[in-house]
Parts: structure tokens; C-alpha cells; sequence
């Protein structure tokens, strides 16, 4: 027998799409309204033809689909939904990141510093930047190849907090310390914003699983929660870039405007309105409006040029590098990122081009949309089996389709570097292996 699951959660379950949509359509709104005005081909093209990605996406993710009927009944308030594997899965996973998180730090820097972080927080990062070896050291090796076994602590930690005794609690907030304080180390804010981001997530499935919390005061405790981990995160990553850009000789002036050779200032904003000129809170906005939207200058570029093979690859910078490593093959040149600098100056590699356009790369511009819907698609399909069946698996490729679904305006994040590479594909065997007994 099946269940049209798919009818069951549309209803009930649109919360995550809902703030998917609410965060791309405010990352366009800033990128046309906001500081930069931007010097592009077309606006009205590039307008256009972001509406008609964000539309496939939401087709694809309200397409139907059909689930093997489930014997489990709101998993997330029983234990049925976390069991001894679960536990094995989750310390496993702790116990990854610290590791590796440590040795990735003390590989790069020499020493893991837990003291006196934000004072060396600018040279790290350009430190780190300058290190090219690091692939050739055993753990670093190691690192990559086992990068998937990191990718169940958060999900499950968050979402099943309430049920891990008090030395797995303790062990999960060492491992989110040790997280946060190897990222400070390296002066980068993306493994924070991960963080934040499949927190975000957990709030969300839990609102969507649970009816009882479908009413307006639940709804503006889902926004205030998620608005201060936004605000929180914003904040840190101010300080984060402010202290980088100190580090440097470059004058302070230079990063009133870092994109001075592709956009203009605007004087005036509708945001300068919204928070009353205030110039401390401006300054944190503008540039996380900047970082979340100038890909899609590079998008604009790319929507000029012609499409050129790269053989399915061109959405990897891992598989580019993996590809013409052991086969003497360069597709690099065919890619959209590497020729929109060569015609336009877009730096690649420094600027971001979006996720859309590594995945033209691979499949051009005219196939994206359908791309976009399949994506879509897998999001709520992933979804619905977690509702429905609460297993890991799900949980986990669901966050990091999450994380994916996020950077979309700047880059295809979950494939990109070897270690996400290969834990993106050990999360896609793990959610296809475990998947016949539920999928019809």
C-alpha cells in the first residue's frame, strides 16, 4: 500500500520552502535596491530570469510524491526516533569534528589557539589563504576522505537535544565550541554560519511536524528565534571581515567599496529608512547584503556567454581539480567562472558567480531551470521521508540540501571543496543505500 504523503505534508509542512523563498527574494531585493548600484548587461535579464529559477524550484518542490505507508507517528516527540544506532551515529560524528577541526587548524597555523583569537584572527586567515600543502599531509588526507561523518552532529544534536543524556549534551556543545573556536582561528565565518544555518533548520522541522503549534504566537516565536540567530550570526561576521580587513596595509577607504571596478554607491537606500541612518547598523547590513547577493553580478556576466562543455563536471571545483589531477583533463577554461573573468573581470575564485552558474556550467543556462526544479524536488522528497520515517539519513542530506538551498546566491557550497564533495556523496549513498525499505 501507499500513502500520498506528498498531499498529507503539503499543507502542514510549506514552512521550509516558505523561508527559503522569504531569504532568496531578499537577497534579489538587496542586490537591485541596496548600497551597490551595479554595472551589469541587463538588468531586466537577469530579473527575469531569477524569477523563472525561483519558480522551478517551487515546482519541483511542490511536485507530488508517494511514500511506503509509515508505522512511526510523530517521531520527533517519541523515542522510536532515537535509538542506539542514532546515538553510535551522533557521538561518532562529535568526535569527528573535534578531531579533525583541531588538526585542520594546528596543520595550517602550528598551534590551536583558544586564548587570544581575534587578535590573529586577520594574519590567520591570510595565512591560511597562502598554505597550498595542506592536501598533502596524512590527516588533512584523511580529513577529506571522512569529511561525511561530520555531518550528523548538528543535525541530530539540535533536533534531538532533549533526548541526549547530560555527557552526550556536554559533548555536543564541545564539539559546536571547538567548531566555532577553529573557525576564529582560521578567520572564517562558514562553518559558524553552518551551524546557524541547520540550527534554523531544526526549528523548522520541528514546526512543521508539530500541529499543535500551528498558531500565531508559535509562529512569531519561530521568527524571533530565527531573527536573533540571523542578527547573532550578522554580528559575527561583521566583526569577523571588519578584523580582516584591519589586518591588511590596504587603506580603510578601500572597502567602502570593494566592488568599485563593477558598481557604484547609492547615497541613499530604502534600508538607510529602515534603520533611521544609523551608520554601526548600516555598515554590518551592507555588508552582509554584499556578501549574500553580489554573485549575482557575476551570474549577469555569465548569461552573456555562450554555453562550452565541461562534461557534467563544471559544477565542481573538486571534480575540476580531481578530473585534471589523475586524467591530465582541464575543463576549467570551458567554465563559466574562469570566462567571465577573462571577459568581464570578475575575479574568479575571489567574487562569487552563485551556484547558479556553476551548475550552467555543467548543464547551461537553458537546462538550469530543470535543474532547479529536480532540486526542488529532492528537497521535499528528502523532507517528507524524515517526517515521515525520521531516519538520519534523510535528516542529514535534508540539512545539507538546506545549507545548499542557501548559498544559492553565491556558491554550489556542498560540492566545492574536496571534503564537502565527498561528504555530499557519502550522504547521497548512505540516503539512497537505507532507502528501500521506505521508498516504493
Amino acid at each position: 500500500m501507499q500513502s500520498d504523503v506528498g498531499m498529507l505534508g503539503m499543507k502542514r509542512n510549506k514552512v521550509l520552502i516558505k523561508v527559503i523563498n522569504l531569504y532568496l527574494i531578499m537577497t534579489i531585493i538587496y542586490y537591485f535596491f541596496g548600497r551597490y548600484d551595479w554595472t551589469i548587461p541587463s538588468n531586466l535579464k537577469l530579473f527575469i530570469y531569477l524569477v523563472l529559477l525561483l519558480l522551478a524550484l517551487n515546482i519541483g518542490y511542490n511536485f507530488k510524491y508517494r511514500f511506503a505507508i509509515s508505522h512511526r507517528n510523530n517521531h520527533l516527540y517519541n523515542s522510536v526516533g532515537f535509538m542506539k544506532k542514532e546515538r553510535k551515529v551522533f557521538l561518532i560524528s562529535c568526535f569527528s569534528i573535534i578531531v579533525f577541526q583541531i588538526a585542520w587548524v594546528i596543520t595550517v597555523l602550528g598551534s590551536f589557539d583558544i586564548s587570544n583569537i581575534f587578535s590573529s584572527l586577520g594574519e590567520n586567515y591570510y595565512e591560511r589563504l597562502s598554505f597550498t600543502t595542506e592536501e598533502s599531509v596524512f590527516i588533512m588526507q584523511l580529513r577529506t576522505i571522512l569529511w561525511g561523518l561530520t555531518l550528523f552532529a548538528y543535525p541530530i544534536g539540535f533536533i534531538y537535544f532533549n533526548k541526549l543524556t547530560k555527557v552526550e549534551k556536554i559533548i555536543f556543545l564541545t564539539t559546536i565550541t571547538i567548531d566555532i573556536l577553529a573557525s576564529l582561528n582560521m578567520g572564517v565565518s562558514k562553518p559558524i554560519g553552518d551551524i546557524v544555518i541547520i540550527l534554523i533548520l531544526s526549528l523548522l522541522v520541528k514546526k512543521g511536524e508539530n500541529k499543535k503549534t500551528n498558531n500565531l504566537f508559535s509562529n512569531i516565536k519561530l521568527f524571533r528565534n530565527i531573527a536573533v540567530l540571523v542578527i547573532s550570526f550578522i554580528i559575527i561576521f561583521g566583526v569577523i571581515q571588519q578584523i580582516r580587513d584591519d589586518s591588511t596595509d590596504t587603506q580603510a577607504s578601500t572597502f567602502e567599496n570593494p566592488y568599485s571596478k563593477f558598481a557604484d554607491l547609492r547615497a541613499n537606500t530604502i534600508f538607510d529608512i529602515m534603520f533611521l541612518k544609523n551608520d554601526t547598523i548600516l555598515k554590518v547590513v551592507d555588508r552582509m547584503g554584499a556578501y549574500i547577493s553580489h554573485g549575482y553580478t557575476g551570474l549577469a556576466f555569465a548569461l552573456e556567454l555562450p554555453f562550452e562543455n565541461t562534461y557534467g563536471i563544471g559544477f565542481s571545483r573538486a571534480l575540476i581539480e580531481y578530473t585534471e589531477q589523475y586524467t591530465s583533463i582541464s575543463v576549467n577554461e570551458n567554465t563559466y567562472m574562469e570566462r567571465i573573468e577573462v571577459e568581464y573581470g570578475w575575479p574568479n575564485g575571489v567574487y562569487w558567480p552563485t551556484a547558479y552558474t556553476w551548475f550552467a556550467s555543467a548543464f547551461s543556462f537553458w537546462l538550469l531551470p530543470f535543474i532547479m526544479f529536480f532540486l526542488g524536488y529532492i528537497i521535499k522528497r528528502v523532507e517528507l521521508r524524515y517526517r515521515e520515517y525520521g531516519d538520519i539519513y534523510s535528516l542529514a542530506l535534508l540539512s545539507q540540501l538546506f545549507i545548499l538551498a542557501i548559498y544559492l546566491p553565491g556558491n554550489a557550497q556542498i560540492f566545492q571543496s574536496r571534503a564537502a564533495l565527498f561528504g555530499t556523496l557519502l550522504l547521497i549513498f548512505l540516503y539512497i543505500y537505507t532507502g528501500r525499505k521506505y521508498e516504493k
